[in-house]
């Protein structure tokens, strides 16, 4: 307690430990702070791909006393590559709860009818897609929508919906089967929750269930 009164007390020793905070936290989170940039490229042609939407999520776990660690998304990024595929992302995840350890950044590419050629080499400057060769079943499963928006605010969840939005023209497209046709539904949904807001869309939703 001494200790931290002299410190605040005295202006340049604050100022120093300050600094060092943010050094330590730099060195201890920096590789987990970066989303980065780089070219995406169409594996076959070798040619740039534009539109593609590139995101990153970075996670970190959250110790309580109910259950030993829970995995919780702390910041959310998006874009979309440009006519010579290239794309730049948020350069770090502006979360300084330096507490929170074991970070991790995910990041995820779509464009419509492609995969991604290497999972690990996802982090690379080059990245490739290709033309998918998977069942439409798959697909649909492939490019569900796996609730990037609990990483976000409700405010800032329409950066979403363009993504969303080609992810339900592609499984639209593609669907056939009554089964298929079914998942289209909770690509719909996930576009109207966003736009409408939880309480709208339950409204609404509860209107046609009664119906």
């Amino acid at each position: 307690m001494k200790l931290l009164e002299q410190i605040l007390k005295t202006p340049r020793n604050l100022t120093r430990a300050i600094s060092f905070a943010y050094i330590a936290f730099f060195c201890t989170h920096a590789s987990n702070l970066w989303a980065g940039s780089g070219q995406v490229l169409d594996e076959a042609t070798k040619k740039p791909l534009a539109g593609v939407f590139v995101y990153a999520a970075w996670s970190a776990k959250v110790w309580n006393p109910v259950i030993s660690a829970n995995d919780r998304c702390i910041a959310f990024t998006i874009t979309q590559t440009d006519d010579k595929g290239k794309f730049n992302l948020q350069d770090f995840s502006w979360n300084f709860e330096f507490w929170l350890p074991s970070r991790t950044r995910a990041v995820g590419y779509y464009l419509a009818g492609y995969e991604l050629v290497d999972d690990g080499a996802k982090d690379s400057s080059i990245v490739y897609l290709r033309r998918t060769t998977e069942t439409t079943i798959e697909r649909l499963k492939t490019i569900s929508l796996r609730g990037a928006e609990h990483c976000l605010a409700v405010s800032e969840r329409k950066i979403l919906v363009p993504l969303y939005r080609a992810k339900y023209d592609e499984a639209n497209r593609i669907a056939s089967s009554e089964d298929e046709k079914k998942q289209v539904i909770y690509f719909r949904d996930a576009i109207d929750r966003i736009e409408l807001g939880d309480v709208e869309f339950d409204k609404r939703r509860s209107k046609v269930e009664i119906k």
